[in-house]
Formats: C-alpha cells, sequence, structure tokens
C-alpha cells in the first residue's frame, strides 16, 4: 500500500467535513459513536474538501496498533507510531492502525466497508498527497468511537449419566466458548461438597470433572458460573439401580375363591421382571385378568398386563396360573430419572371385569400421563 510520505500543511479549516459510520447493510444513518457485534462489519463514510484533499487515511488510534505505511517516493516501510508524528495540535495517542488508504492514482472514495473487532477511537485524515508531510494535523480531521456489544457467554455441561445410583462416580463434561484457559466455577442446588468448586478451563475451554453422586435422592442442580453469571446448568438424579413393587396378597371381592401375588422389578438399564401367580380353591373355572400401572414423576405410564384361567374342582384342567415375564424396555431406561424422581403405583385384578375396562379403572386410578406406554400386553386369546 502506498502512502503520503508528507505532512499536509495546516488548513484554515478541516478538510474533512463529515466522518460518520454505521453497521454495514442498517437503515440507519452513519454517525459519530457506534454499538456492533464483535467482527461485523462497519460502513465508514465521509465528505471532504475536494479542493485540499485528494486522499484520506483511515485509522484507529492505538498504541499497540500494529499497521505499517510505506513511503511513496524510497517505499521504506514504517510501523505506524513509531515515527515521529508529533505537531501542534497532535494528542499523543498519534495514528497507530491504519485501516485504509486512498491508493496511489485512485480516484477519492467517500465510504468504505471493513470488519471491525476492536473497540476504540477511528480517526479519518485527508490532504493533498503531493503537497504533503507524514500526517495531517487534527485539524484537518474527524473520529468517531465504535464499541461492541458484549457477548454472552456460552457454555454446557453435560453429565456422562443423569441418574446414577447413590455414591457412584461420574463424569461431568464442561465446555465453555470463548473463555480459554481460565477458572470458572461450579454451583450445586442442594449443596453437595463440589459446591463452589473451581474448574480450570484448558486452552479450547473445556474441562472433564470427576464427582461422587450425592448419597440422597436429588434432583440436584450443578451451575457454571462464569464471571458471576449462569453459563450452563445440568440436573443429576442419584437413585437405585432397581425398584421393586410387590402385591404379596391379592384377593377378589364378591366372594371369589382366587387369591394370589405378584411382583414387578424394574432396572436402570431397561430390563423388567413381570411375575405373579393365581390359585383357584373353589368349585368354579374363572378367567382372570390382571393390571398394574406405573406413574413416574414425568407424567408418564408403564403398564403391565396379564391374563389367565384357573379351574376348579368340577372342572378339568390346572387350578394354579403362573407368569413370568422378563424383558427390556428403552423407554424404561431413558425415564429412569423419572421413575426414581418419585414412582406412585395401582394394581388390580379381577374375574369379573374384562381387560380393557380394568385397564382404563387402573390408569384411571394413578391418573392419565402425558402419554402411557405399554410395556407388557396381555395374549392375544385367553386359555
Amino acid at each position: 500500500m502506498e502512502h503520503k510520505s508528507q505532512r499536509v500543511q495546516v488548513a484554515g479549516s478541516s478538510r474533512v467535513k463529515r466522518f460518520g459510520a454505521k453497521l454495514a447493510g442498517s437503515a440507519n444513518q452513519a454517525g459519530s459513536r457506534v454499538t456492533i457485534p464483535p467482527g461485523a462489519t462497519v460502513e465508514f463514510s465521509w465528505d471532504v474538501d475536494p479542493a485540499s484533499s485528494n486522499a484520506v487515511w483511515l485509522v484507529r488510534l492505538d498504541p499497540a496498533g500494529d499497521a505499517w505505511v510505506s513511503e511513496v517516493n524510497s517505499g521504506q516501510r514504517h510501523l505506524i507510531g513509531a515515527f515521529d508524528v508529533a505537531a501542534p495540535g497532535d494528542p499523543p495517542d498519534a495514528p497507530s492502525g491504519l485501516l485504509y488508504t486512498t491508493q496511489k492514482g485512485q480516484v477519492l472514495q467517500n465510504r468504505v466497508s471493513i470488519p471491525i473487532d476492536k473497540a476504540g477511537t477511528y480517526r479519518l485524515y485527508a490532504g493533498l498527497v503531493d503537497t504533503a508531510e507524514n500526517w495531517c494535523p487534527d485539524g484537518n480531521a474527524m473520529a468517531l468511537d465504535i464499541s461492541l456489544q458484549a457477548e454472552d457467554t456460552a457454555g454446557a455441561l453435560a453429565f456422562d449419566d443423569s441418574a446414577p445410583p447413590f455414591g457412584a462416580l461420574v463424569t461431568l463434561k464442561v465446555l465453555v466458548s470463548r473463555y480459554s484457559d481460565q477458572t470458572v466455577t461450579l454451583q450445586v442446588n442442594p449443596k453437595t461438597p463440589d459446591d463452589e468448586r473451581k474448574v480450570t478451563l484448558d486452552a479450547n475451554g473445556d474441562a472433564t470433572l470427576y464427582l461422587v453422586a450425592p448419597l440422597v435422592r436429588g434432583p440436584f442442580t450443578y451451575s457454571l458460573l462464569v464471571d458471576g453469571k449462569t453459563a450452563a446448568s445440568a440436573t443429576l438424579t442419584p437413585g437405585p439401580t432397581e425398584l421393586h413393587f410387590d402385591l404379596d396378597s391379592i384377593t377378589f371381592d364378591g366372594g371369589v375363591p382366587v387369591g394370589g401375588f405378584a411382583h414387578l422389578i424394574l432396572c436402570k438399564d431397561g430390563t423388567y421382571s413381570f411375575y405373579g401367580h393365581f390359585h383357584d380353591s373353589g368349585a368354579t373355572e374363572y378367567n382372570i385378568n390382571f393390571v398394574w400401572a406405573i406413574k413416574d414423576s414425568g407424567n408418564h405410564v408403564y403398564t403391565f398386563q396379564q391374563s389367565g384361567h384357573v379351574s376348579g374342582t368340577l372342572e378339568p384342567g390346572p387350578r394354579d396360573f403362573d407368569w413370568r415375564i422378563d424383558g427390556q424396555n428403552t423407554t424404561i431406561a431413558r425415564n429412569w430419572a423419572d421413575l426414581t424422581g418419585g414412582a406412585t403405583q395401582d394394581a388390580q385384578g379381577s374375574a369379573t371385569i374384562d381387560l380393557l375396562n380394568l385397564f382404563n379403572t387402573v390408569v384411571g386410578v394413578v391418573g392419565l400421563g402425558a402419554q402411557i406406554f405399554s410395556i407388557v400386553a396381555p395374549p392375544q386369546k385367553q386359555q
């Protein structure tokens, strides 16, 4: 980039008549104070006195600037601000960040768009290259201020297991954008020994923590504080690895001589065992229907159904009805935190009510949930 090497002589009046800036593409008028997102493109525009100006120089006033200029005649390069630009009327913050200048032989322009990622004072100088020396005095310049919008620090917290067993070792991944090689704070509510723990981020803004799950049921909210503000949060709900539901004695109304028991085991990995027994101690046979409904804290309902036949003394056939169903369902595993967070249940057996009506009755007791999952459906046909 060729640049004038002579100072413009002090003019009787400013050669820069107007200097403003706005966010590129904005319908707003250019002004002397602009706030932009970091890295946004800014449109600088100006009006200069054509009789005394054939070039402009747009600089950022920053003592730590690193822009270079070349002398027109010798080609010698100078770090702006590293050579003498002092003159009556020039402030100590001499030009040190050249952003734009009129090229040799170029027609004088009245605007330019440049991405800006630094806040500060931006100054436009104007003058005649052929009769000038070094930088124009401030009398031949105008300035404006650009500030950057504060960026919200984005963060993320993620447990490898959000519903671990009591006292289990869990991994917490931490990520904070635009905050590498810094220390942030972990807060826990309700408080645990990890509350107010300091976390040192690596060069990528990452960290991996190994925590011991609390010995009591949560939920516990873990929050990441960056500069006193919450950047991310995650919930940990410790609990058991199994849930047991037991009905040790099931009897029927109306003098029906059938009784039995049923048990249901749900496991954290989604496996389950549903088993039970009914016995007919009377003379007549019965068709038995049984429905179990579990409702979790997330308002999901899980149903387990079974139907069978027991014979009495007057009919041939077994007097006992036994079943055991083992399986696995991903819905149980996915909603384990809700299941351990608080579950309600109802189970009923009947020798007189059909399975559909019994199902509706049991689900009505626990309450209709946001979604009903039929984990074990009844057989297609009764024996």
